[in-house]
């Protein structure tokens, strides 16, 4: 179970993390242009302990132009690859990205794991990753110490996404609606 103080500090990370898209832009004349992602995940990562996880995934991501910055938040259940298959790992993870030319993107956060017979682990998380539409893949690293702990790990992560439209000029292909607006979207 997280202490107080690890849950103060992850909470105070989400919310840093929550509003660099709404001021990153604050200065610029055009409203950039908004989406809440809501998405599935699965992972295959390798390191001190091999993981293969499902899990679900919200980004916000603020676009102007060919670019954006982001963040988002993580859940995954996943279980061992090797030794003892069970299905009892958990992960959290929470942070900021940024994108260019609308496909590329690094991403980095703070990340949680845990399950039985291994301490919980605080760490950081560095990833690259290039979406399409409303797919995406990428690589991530967990960065953590080692020991009774999960340690670091690499792996690939593919993730797929609804894209909903919270802000900014709606988003349109030949008369149809190419992406649901939910807020405050312009014609």
């Amino acid at each position: 179970m997280l202490g107080a103080a690890r849950c103060r500090v992850l909470s105070r990370a989400a919310l840093v993390l929550a509003l660099v898209p709404a001021v990153a832009h604050a200065d610029d004349d055009e409203e950039p242009t908004a989406f809440l992602n809501i998405g599935a995940i699965g992972t295959v990562s390798g390191g001190h302990h091999d993981m293969g996880g499902v899990g679900a995934e919200i980004t916000y991501t603020s676009f102007r132009g060919s670019e954006a910055i982001g963040g988002f938040v993580q859940a995954e259940l996943g279980g061992r690859l090797s030794g003892d298959k069970s299905f009892d790992d958990r992960r959290i993870a929470i942070g900021g990205y940024g994108m260019k030319y609308d496909f590329f993107g690094v991403e980095a956060g703070v990340l949680y794991r845990t399950a039985p017979h291994v301490t919980g682990t605080i760490g950081g998380q560095l990833g690259v990753f290039a979406t399409v539409g409303i797919f995406a893949i990428g690589v991530r690293a967990g960065i953590a110490p080692a020991g009774e702990r999960y340690g670091s790990d690499i792996g690939i992560v593919i993730a797929s996404h609804v894209p909903l439209q919270v802000r900014g000029r709606a988003i349109d292909v030949k008369g149809r609606g190419l992406v649901p607006c939910i807020f405050s979207c312009r014609k």
